[in-house]
């Protein structure tokens, strides 16, 4: 994107808002580049849904074919479910809701909450990060929330998928905890992470570290035992609100099949190594075998053995490693450098850690890169190196960040092995 550096320099206030809606409207656009050339210049097999026009099918490849099939069929029949239960139901029962009301169809429905819930994650993240302690000036966080536009794994987030609601959530829960809402409201948006996606559970880490802050921070602060004796009894009153999304599921899972965890009983059929032990899955994540295994031709976790048709400059499970790795490196200079705090902290080494530690030897780090895009406290660090950095280098990357974004939408769109 040309002259990205010079477009980010102080504006009014007044404007912000616009600004952000535009960036929105403009990366997004690359993304429906990347979609249109998906489909005129790669001629690869469609996949049809009843009612769905041809464009929007394109939007609803791998995974997001399963939440079209929640919304047409459901979780499966009585007493058997159907393996897509580990698909969490908030964001299927939203685009439900909008079909009852508006008619559209399944894909259209899903696409709605997607570039609806984008907006006001890219709304509320610069308002998060003007307000935060410390505050970034108006270029800076601009330029962080262009970061998280711009990521090219960030092409989940225009897709029939949940990134972008989750992503919402969590930047809503942390401005929650930012501007001091009441403790049991930020336990309700959490709540509603935990029944988008299972990792909602990460934002009990920054939860709890808001809820010693109120203690520390009280008028008349209480000694250290009385108060870890007073943040751990209001944590576990909180704790069913702060997991009230979840605790929902499994109370309709046991009800309507008898098995309240059918989420984990059925994860083995969608990873490629379901037979991993638990112990199996956290040595390998300690000892770092995900990633080396990622890269040698000898393993069977090695990239080309899954991905044969794709280049592996432009290969997505070939990257899945290098995009994961790289938020983690970038989580890591925010906290030598100082730029993150506490609880971004916290927040990302749950989002990071709970995939790591559970789901990157069994599922040979497949989907990782679609799994950092949501840890937006990486784009925080990245936001502010850019804002460091000579204008025409911010420029030069803004350029490769829109290139790439606009491959991977073709590629997606064409029905190459990105998911």
């Amino acid at each position: 994107m040309p002259g990205a550096g010079r477009a980010f320099t102080a504006s009014p206030n007044a404007s912000a808002c616009g600004q952000i809606v535009f960036l929105v409207i403009a990366t997004g656009s690359l993304v429906l580049l990347g979609v249109q050339l998906g489909a005129e210049l790669v001629r690869g097999p469609a996949m049809s849904y009843s009612g769905a026009e041809p464009l929007l099918e394109r939007f609803a490849r791998w995974d997001a074919r399963h939440y079209v099939l929640i919304l047409e069929d459901g979780y499966g029949s009585d007493p058997v479910p159907a393996k897509r239960v580990v698909f969490f139901p908030a964001v299927p029962l939203l685009a439900r809701g909008i079909v009852a009301l508006t008619g559209l169809s399944p894909i259209a429905s899903l696409l709605v909450v997607s570039h609806t819930s984008l907006v006001a994650a890219a709304l509320l993240l610069f308002a998060l990060l003007r307000r935060r302690d410390p505050p970034l000036d108006q270029r800076t966080a601009t330029l962080c929330v262009l970061c998280l536009l711009l990521l090219p794994t960030g092409v989940f987030f225009r897709m029939a998928y949940t990134e972008s609601t989750f992503l919402l959530l969590t930047v809503l829960a942390m401005y929650g905890m930012t501007t001091r809402w009441r403790p049991v409201v930020v336990a309700a948006v959490i709540g509603l992470a935990t029944a988008t996606r299972p990792t909602g559970v990460a934002l009990l880490l920054p939860f709890a570290w808001y809820l010693w802050q109120r203690e520390r921070n009280a008028p008349s602060p209480q000694p250290l035992a009385p108060s870890l004796l007073r943040v751990s009894a209001r944590s576990l009153l909180l704790l069913p609100v702060a997991c009230w999304g979840l605790l929902a599921y499994m109370t309709w899972l046991w009800w309507r099949f008898d098995d309240p965890v059918a989420f984990v009983t059925f994860m083995p059929r969608w990873v490629l190594r379901g037979d991993a032990t638990l112990w199996e899955r956290l040595s390998a994540a300690v000892t770092l075998l995900p990633l080396r295994e990622a890269y040698d031709p000898a393993s069977k976790a090695y990239w080309a053995v899954m991905d044969r048709t794709t280049h592996s400059v432009l290969s997505l499970r070939m990257a899945d490693p290098v995009w994961f790795g790289g938020t983690a490196l970038l989580i890591l200079v925010g906290a030598r450098q100082r730029w993150l705090n506490s609880g971004e902290l916290l927040l990302a080494a749950g989002l990071l850690g709970i995939p790591w530690f559970l789901h990157s030897h069994a599922s040979m780090m497949q989907s990782h890169g679609r799994y950092a895009a949501v840890v937006w406290p990486a784009c925080l660090v990245a936001g502010q190196m850019l804002a460091r950095i000579p204008r025409v280098l911010t420029d030069v990357l803004c350029g490769a960040a829109a290139l790439l974004l606009v491959i991977y939408a073709a590629m997606f769109s064409a029905r190459y092995y990105i998911l």
